[in-house]
């Protein structure tokens, strides 16, 4: 026990080292073996005895804390001697034999706690799943970037007399990179440190758990109401802020003094303090000595328990001084600590450069968790701010959570319990509601996501980049030491696995399938969780709208938890109801994903046809508790069958017609090699959409130039049926454009095309309502397709909701003119078409109407084609008459009872009760609009703008 107690943890580490920790491995296979046979041999059985040996060091009542907290360690941990051979190298020395336990301590600890956490933030115990590989890697998101202009952009306008300290939350769910990108911006742009209060339990989240600072805050909230907790609450804030601000002042003053000012900058001071913060072995001020701890962040966790003992005594203090004692602790001790801190901070932002913005940032991740706790914490954060108290103004705290309650509900605690802000209103700071989108791709150059002359595999590389941060890092590509094998996680998007995209888009680490709602039965209802899950699926692919009745308990707990548990994302907040306004961004990987939740080829799914009357049954369900509404003109009921349309077509590529057997192994297999994600034929689309009597269509009129001939009675020419054949569609999910245009380039075409989108009209759209991209390509190969723009075109629809027919001659759309290469219709729609942007003089496109409600007249076809042939374009025109007529193919294939949710979602019931009980007269205050799916346009270097989703 004597080599125990004399082991030095870090010996032969030099934490300032960029080198390797261990030697590197030789490639030898003799020693390979050796070193395994060695494991075999005589680490297994000298682990067990170490176990034993701390086992009962573990009984003894005065046992160091680190070599306590060692022991647990190892105890807790079990080896595979395969994964430990690289760590024995550098371990096999001539006095291992001496001393063979001490070796194997070492070589423990510092395979396990030293290695993986070198230069890292705060991450979960290691060996406890992939939460490590997740987060070891760079991260690309660039999300720091717009937090910080957040930041920066909100302390710019902070007026104290006015806002209710400067406190940001950010609200977004869980998996989206909220965490990520408040570390990286702590790591590259501003000091800080970042804090996590979540509950016991789950050792694979990132970051961890702060078990310091947590179990002296997070408290019952069942309790909370009890006047004794109101007090309690109140000055366990006070004691740990005051705590907290003292022993983070000299913090950095400690770090500060070791910093030469010639050789600094802004950049490195950050990034150099957050090293030694979370890296470096803890020295004075903390107190706790020079000794490291063992969670592999030895100083940070010295910090955070020298905080502790000082917020015990200052707690002992006010609770036995009472409120008086509280108020001067205040205004007297704790002023005086974030004067430290704010002084502190602005000294360390003049070493070198001075850098006037810099602030110091302390981020709350899980805020909710604190309950009660987080209004005082929120009201003495003001106080401190104020320039009558501290002043401390570069002070800046941010909020993490799921929950949208740690800013909405905010307003009436501010002024609760506090004589002092009681008569004063303040404005909350807005919040950072949605992480950026396609930040990546906007660093790209701007060649690199232009489609032309690139393969079809390339440009889907380059969809990863296109998404919050939650799609820009390790956590969803393959990764061998963690999954049990790459087919078993396909289908593959460039080298991004579908099988984690949608792990987290239903928040379910095994079941990443959509749940069985047993929607042949009308009198069941299934539980909020599954409806969730199929909800969640739709709106990634469907620009849903709910509309519910003002103070509607069941829409608001729905939308919390579509943004808590399934990525939906708070667009803003209606300050005139405190209503939330949420929506789904686009990003492509994840409408994708959505998309392969209907489409998968295994048992546990179903076949795609069980899938959607299940979800078709959630929207019901939706339109009666949550308000879902069909569009104006009933655009999501045109939307959905397109949807499922693409859906059968993409399953019957690999199953054949019958579209009922997800157990084929043939199919499962092209299923995973991608079969059901590659592009459509569009002829394959329009048949399941109207049946084969598209093929026996005649003319109904084809008119050639301006009062042209007009042929009727022939059957099509073979151009249409070629050229439908030859078309692909790609589009996963719609996009709505927040203007209207009446110009769109080819280039544009081919962006929307790569990105699976197809576009809906802004409400004042002139003409049309949705246009879907299309390639023609006759020769198209999948993958090795090389995308020439030029070969773009579109489908464009428009969508009627009348019960009387719209006449002949008002059934032609005219839809946006095309361009080659010219300005985008993120432009004005007036804008001049400039060089090199004029219009095509050789244009094929297919143009459908659809009218829903409205039956054909006498006996008219409830399908039928006509064609407008000039010099520059050749119109496919379509039309189609009444949902039960025109879309009989695809109902009969869904079954009675879906084609009857389908028809609710449109007004039309077939119950007299739910005919008068019609939700829209009920529902009459906006609570959940979905706002343009854009969620910026970004300057293109020619001056160009381009809208991207």
């Amino acid at each position: 026990m004597t080599s125990l107690g004399s082991l030095t943890l870090r010996d032969e580490w030099d934490g300032t080292s960029d080198g390797p920790l261990l030697a590197t491995p030789s490639d030898s296979d003799q020693q390979t073996q050796e070193l395994r046979d060695f494991a075999a041999q005589h680490l297994r059985p000298a682990t067990e005895d170490l176990q034993d040996e701390l086992g009962n060091l573990l009984s003894m009542s005065r046992l160091k804390l680190e070599y306590r907290q060692l022991a647990e360690k190892v105890v807790r941990t079990s080896f595979d001697s395969w994964r430990l051979v690289d760590f024995i190298k550098s371990e096999l020395n001539p006095d291992f034999d001496k001393d063979p336990l001490r070796h194997t301590v070492q070589l423990l600890y510092r395979a396990i706690v030293v290695g993986p956490s070198y230069a890292s933030p705060p991450r979960p115990p290691q060996g406890t799943g992939p939460a490590k590989h997740d987060f070891e890697g760079a991260f690309y998101g660039e999300g720091d970037k717009h937090l910080c202009h957040h930041i920066a952009t909100v302390l710019r306008i902070y007026n104290e007399s006015k806002h209710y300290g400067r406190i940001v939350p950010i609200v977004q769910s869980s998996g989206s990179g909220k965490s990520r990108t408040v570390d990286q911006v702590l790591r590259r742009h501003h000091f800080g440190m970042l804090l996590c209060f979540r509950e016991r339990g789950n050792r694979d989240a990132f970051p961890a758990r702060d078990d310091a600072a947590a179990d002296l805050l997070v408290r019952d909230q069942a309790e909370s109401n009890k006047p004794t907790t109101r007090f309690l609450n109140r000055v366990s804030a006070l004691a740990w802020f005051e705590a907290f601000a003292h022993y983070m002042a000299e913090e950095i003053a400690a770090f500060c003094s070791n910093v030469s000012p010639a050789a600094a900058d802004d950049a490195s001071n950050v990034e150099d303090f957050y090293d030694h913060l979370n890296v470096g072995p803890p020295t004075s001020p903390t107190g706790t000595g020079g000794r490291a701890l063992s969670d592999g962040a030895p100083r940070r966790r010295g910090l955070l328990e020298a905080i502790s003992c000082r917020f015990r005594d200052n707690l002992d203090d006010l609770v036995e001084g009472g409120n008086k004692r509280s108020d001067t602790f205040e205004r007297s001790a704790c002023t005086q600590a974030f004067r430290s801190l704010q002084a502190a901070v602005l000294d360390a932002y003049s070493i070198g450069k001075p850098r006037p913005d810099g602030v110091f940032i302390l981020a709350l991740d899980e805020a909710s968790s604190l309950g009660p706790m987080l209004g005082h914490i929120r009201r003495l954060w003001h106080a401190m701010g104020e320039s009558t108290q501290a002043n401390a103004n570069r002070l800046v705290l941010l909020l993490l959570d799921t929950n949208s309650s740690i800013h909405y509900l905010v307003g009436g605690g501010a002024k609760l319990q506090s004589s002092r802000l009681q008569r004063k209103k303040y404005s909350l700071l807005p919040m950072l509601n949605k992480l950026p989108f396609d930040v990546a791709l906007g660093a790209l150059d701007p060649n690199a996501h232009d489609p032309q002359g690139k393969t079809w595999s390339a440009l889907l590389e380059q969809l990863s980049l296109m998404g919050r941060p939650l799609l820009n890092n390790q956590h969803l590509r393959y990764n061998s030491d963690f999954d049990a094998g790459e087919r078993g996680i396909g289908p593959y998007v460039g080298r991004v696995a579908l099988w984690k995209v949608k792990g987290k888009l239903l928040s379910e680490g095994d079941e990443v399938w959509l749940p069985d709602l047993n929607s042949e039965s009308a009198t069941f209802l299934p539980s909020d969780i599954d409806v969730d899950k199929h909800m969640a699926a739709l709106c990634q692919r469907l620009p849903l709208t709910f509309v519910g009745a003002q103070g509607s308990v069941d829409l608001n707990k729905f939308l919390q938890r579509q943004i808590s548990s399934h990525l939906r994302t708070i667009a803003g907040l209606d300050p005139d109801t405190s209503f939330i306004i949420t929506g789904t961004p686009s990003e492509p990987i994840l409408s994708i994903a959505a998309t392969d939740l209907f489409r998968q080829q295994i048992p546990e799914s179903g076949d795609v046809v069980k899938v959607w009357r299940d979800a078709l049954w959630a929207m019901r369900i939706g339109r009666t508790f949550y308000g879902l509404t069909a569009g104006a003109d009933g655009e999501e009921v045109a939307r959905t069958l397109f949807v499922v349309a693409t859906d059968f077509a993409a399953v019957k590529k690999v199953q054949g017609p019958d579209c009922t057997d997800p157990d084929a192994l043939e199919a499962t297999e092209l299923w995973r090699d991608g079969a059901t994600l590659d592009p459509l034929p569009a002829w394959d689309w329009l048949v399941e959409l109207f049946g084969g009597k598209l093929a026996q269509l005649q003319i109904d009129g084809m008119q050639r130039g301006a009062g042209g001939p007009v042929t009727r009675g022939k059957q099509p020419e073979p151009s249409f049926k070629a050229f439908a054949q030859s078309a692909r569609i790609s589009f996963t999910h719609f996009v709505k454009m927040p203007h209207t245009f009446d110009k769109v380039s080819k280039k544009q075409l081919a962006e929307w095309f790569v990105e699976h989108v197809a576009i809906c009209g802004a409400d004042n759209q002139p003409s049309w309502d949705l246009l879907i991209p299309i390639y023609v390509d006759e020769d198209w190969d999948g993958l090795n397709t090389v995308i020439d723009v030029s070969k773009m075109s579109y489908i464009v629809v428009q969508v009627k909701n009348r019960r009387s027919a719209v006449s002949q001659g008002q059934t032609s759309i005219v839809p946006p003119a095309v361009v080659h290469r010219g300005p985008s219709v993120a432009a004005d729609s007036g804008a001049n078409v400039n060089a090199g942007g004029h219009l095509v003089d050789d244009f094929e496109y297919i143009s459908l109407f659809v009218q829903l409600k409205a039956a054909p007249r006498g006996h008219g076809a409830a399908l039928s084609y006509s064609a407008n042939v000039n010099v520059a374009t050749w119109a496919h025109n379509l039309q189609v008459i009444g949902l039960d007529n025109g879309f009989a193919p695809i109902l009969s294939k869904l079954g009675d009872q879906a084609s009857a949710d389908l028809r609710a979602l449109l007004g039309i019931f077939t119950d007299e009760f739910e005919d008068a009980l019609d939700w829209r007269a009920r529902c009459k205050s906006l609570c959940d609009a979905q706002l343009s799916l854009y969620a910026r346009s970004r300057q293109r270097p020619t001056g160009e703008r381009f809208p991207f989703l």
